[in-house]
């Protein structure tokens, strides 16, 4: 198999890729803030491809300001193959920021690593844009939630990589300073949090030696890491720190000599497969961790043992950080986004106008223009939309996620609506709000009418949801291909609202 490049760089106010680039927006002293902060020495963004690399880079632009109160230096990459997951991603990251600091002649600095690349196909309506600028009622999008989260963290650890994703938010900055400094001298350091055995089922559940902290807070005896564990599996493992109750990954830090030796794997002369930097970098780790969870039949199993011999070594150079305080929020599907937010204090329509709309708590709007008096139902998300009468003749469904966006080339308009329970990425979808599909995957089915205007693309969608589907459309892959994401961006940081 031919191997490629796997990632390149965004270069800073330009349409061209390179692999190396340097910023030259570097202030010199860092905007003033409420106490002052040492910022991350680097912001590295990673996205699945070229476009969404220009994309991101984008709005990084729009939100430049803000970045720069909290990151000297921001970069995006893509990853040139499709399928190398964020563990690769990670590694090929750490091998960019090892060749970044060695043109630079300097020691690594504090790197923060966020993985935002993908399809987001749970959570579509920001697709084109990215999870980690999806935006939140308070107006905040979720990477400026992450950035004014981890403030405190260059101050409190040692030089190295701090990897986190972009649809979760974590409250790291209700972390006592005690528990950081304690763990500063580990090599990798795993943030845990408080959930339910359900949530457990779909994230990584920490078993420790000990539950309780030791004297200076911090749990540092990490026994085994179960990922996406069945609740039988967490009971029989012993996981419930209490009935119900497991603790659960999210962000974790390498220090820099383990970054530059994750650098060192990206070299491995292998074909690129999907690596997950949480199962295959934390499963390895734990005093009873064992390599039984490789298929030694597996295409992936080299790239697998590889990490395992990395990390398994490091055990004993491992801390657990958990802290009640700590909360942890995914942003993983529409559902989840809705009940992170129902009930939220902040606006449930964000940069849209809508006068006399009554908007239920459990409803977020955002970039859209409301009639007077629409009636929004409950559990339901609106998305750059165009609604100019209020009085439709196909109501809006419940518990759905509604967004039309822009098409490149003939300017035309699609409007996505869909159920916020369907599974998009089910191969068995045969139904669309009731009326029959082909069978298939909901994202590739061509059920969605293109129309001349945002109003008539809204519309037509909507008779569809009640009528059945007329004739072929475009599928929501294909509008996520063709939708005109600059001229969308535009719109989401535009001064009209």
């Amino acid at each position: 198999m031919t191997r490629s490049p796997p990632m390149m760089m965004m270069k800073h106010g330009s349409s061209q890729y390179n692999p190396l680039y340097s910023r030259p927006h570097r202030p010199s002293s860092p905007p003033p803030t409420s106490k002052p902060i040492r910022r991350w020495d680097v912001l590295v963004l990673t996205a699945g491809n070229a476009a969404q690399c220009h994309y991101f880079s984008n709005q990084l632009e729009q939100l430049n300001s803000m970045v720069l109160q909290y990151c000297a230096e921001w970069y995006v990459t893509f990853d040139q193959h499709p399928n190398m997951g964020s563990g690769l991603a990670t590694a090929f990251a750490a091998k960019f920021v090892r060749g970044y600091y060695a043109n630079e002649n300097l020691k690594m600095g504090h790197v923060l690593l966020i993985h935002a690349g993908g399809l987001s196909k749970r959570l579509p309506h920001i697709a084109p844009f990215g999870k980690v600028f999806a935006v939140l009622p308070n107006g905040r999008t979720i990477l400026e939630e992450k950035l004014r989260s981890f403030r405190f963290l260059p101050e409190l650890l040692s030089d190295g990589l701090f990897v986190a994703s972009s649809d979760t938010d974590e409250k790291l900055d209700l972390i006592s300073e005690k528990k950081l400094l304690a763990a500063k001298s580990a090599d990798i350091i795993l943030f845990g949090h408080h959930s339910s055995v359900q949530v457990g089922t779909q994230h990584g559940v920490f078993i420790l030696e000990d539950p309780k902290p030791n004297d200076e807070g911090v749990m540092n005896r990490l026994k085994k890491v179960l990922q996406k564990p069945t609740l039988r599996e967490m009971q029989e493992q012993g996981a419930e720190i209490s009935k119900g109750t497991v603790i659960t990954d999210s962000t974790f830090f390498l220090s820099q000599k383990v970054a530059y030796q994750l650098a060192d794997v990206a070299d491995t002369p292998l074909p690129y497969f999907e690596i997950c930097c949480y199962a295959d970098f934390m499963r390895p780790l734990g005093t009873e961790s064992d390599d039984s969870y490789i298929d030694q039949n597996d295409e992936k199993s080299e790239w697998q043992m590889r990490f395992y011999k990395l990390f398994k070594p490091l055990t004993e150079k491992t801390a657990v950080i958990v802290d009640e305080k700590a909360t942890f929020s995914h942003f993983g599907t529409t559902t989840e986004f809705l009940n992170n937010i129902a009930g939220e204090k902040g606006k449930h329509a964000w940069r849209s106008l809508c006068d006399d709309v009554d908007i239920p708590s459990t409803s977020f709007i955002e970039f859209s223009v409301i009639a007077p008096d629409t009636v929004i139902p409950e559990y339901t998300l609106l998305s750059h939309v165009s609604i100019v009468s209020p009085h439709l003749k196909v109501p809006l469904p419940i518990n759905s996620t509604i967004f039309t966006w822009k098409l490149r080339g003939d300017k035309k308009f699609v409007t996505i609506i869909l159920s916020n329970t369907a599974d998009i990425k089910n191969v068995f979808n045969t139904t669309w709000f009731n009326h029959p599909i082909p069978p298939g995957p909901l994202f590739e089915a061509k059920i969605f009418p293109v129309r001349e205007t945002p109003e008539d693309s809204l519309l037509s969608t909507l008779y569809a949801t009640k009528e059945g589907i007329k004739g072929e459309g475009m599928s929501i892959k294909e509008a996520i291909e063709n939708v005109d994401a600059g001229y969308e961006i535009s719109r989401r940081g535009g001064q009209q609202w």
